[in-house]
């Protein structure tokens, strides 16, 4: 019977063996059971995300959607504007009625010119030997916006009280930049001498 206490500690070695085992097998389970529920939350964050990235893929579109509806309308709003350069400040707005036939001549507007209203831009006031503020000018009626802006172009440079003046149609900045990208193609045409022009609405 010496082996009668070896045989014990071997027991005794195998019972704390298997209850260690036993523990690490439950601790397994658990680290096993906590994975698969970590692996689900980040299964369904992933969803969410997939989710929130379409859904703001959507928004972005609509937004852009939505900008260029609105430029659209503020070109369409301001398609009978002309966007005058060059008028010193401080001058009357009662003469603005007079200003446009005095530049570009009478017979520019064989039906009597109709002027809505008439604004500086809204923008700081200029200090002194900056460019003055430009003035925008909304006519009644598009042809008579329309003929003013073919005049210009005919009679070059224009003047008015000693100033020189230039008019542009009133458009925004988005639809400015724009045009900006045909410059080279304007160019192009102004060497060669061809008739061209970018009118609103239109695809660009």
């Amino acid at each position: 019977d010496l082996l009668d206490p070896i045989m014990e500690e071997m027991k005794s070695g195998l019972s704390n063996l298997g209850a260690a085992l036993e523990d690490i097998r439950r601790k397994l389970t658990s680290l096993e059971e906590k994975t698969n529920s970590i692996e689900g939350r980040i299964g369904e964050a992933e969803d969410k995300l997939y989710h929130i990235e379409n859904t703001s893929a959507q928004i972005e579109t609509e937004l852009s959607n939505l900008k260029s509806e609105c430029d659209d309308l503020e070109n369409r709003a301001c398609r009978s504007n002309l966007r005058v350069m060059g008028i010193l400040e401080g001058t009357d707005f009662r003469l603005i009625e007079k200003f446009l036939p005095a530049i570009l001549g009478e017979d520019t507007f064989p039906d009597k010119m109709e002027i809505q209203r008439a604004h500086q831009a809204l923008c700081a006031r200029p200090k002194e030997g900056e460019r003055p503020q430009s003035f925008i000018i909304k006519l009644l009626r598009f042809r008579g916006k329309e003929r003013a802006m073919r005049r210009a172009r005919e009679l070059g440079q224009l003047t008015w009280n000693n100033s020189k003046i230039y008019l542009f149609p009133d458009i925004s900045v988005e639809l400015l930049a724009t045009r900006k990208c045909f410059n080279q193609a304007k160019q192009t045409c102004h060497e060669r001498k061809v008739n061209f022009a970018l009118q609103y609405p239109a695809e660009l």
